[in-house]
């Protein structure tokens, strides 16, 4: 499987998450103009930082995994190059 849908789904996941519990303390914030559920704030904030950090994680993972492919084909080249020069 490849890291960016596997961390991109985790990142859905955990947005998702966040935005259910964050829905009532924002439309308590509408109504009296109080925040009145501030530890439930707080979790959904740090919800929405692991979502955000496992979208750049599997964006990392996956630019490694290409320049790691790119990495392979070029040794691959190499060696054929070698090997072409060492028969004749």
């Amino acid at each position: 499987m490849k890291p960016f849908g596997f961390f991109s789904w985790i990142a859905v996941l955990l947005a998702l998450i966040a935005t259910l519990f964050l829905i009532p303390v924002l439309c308590d914030y509408a109504s009296s103009g109080l925040v009145l559920r501030f530890p439930t704030l707080i979790v959904c904030c740090f919800v929405y930082l692991s979502a955000i950090q496992a979208f750049f994680a599997g964006l990392m993972l996956s630019t490694m995994k290409k320049n790691m492919q790119d990495y392979e084909m070029n040794l691959v080249k190499l060696q054929n190059v070698y090997e072409d020069k060492c028969e004749k």
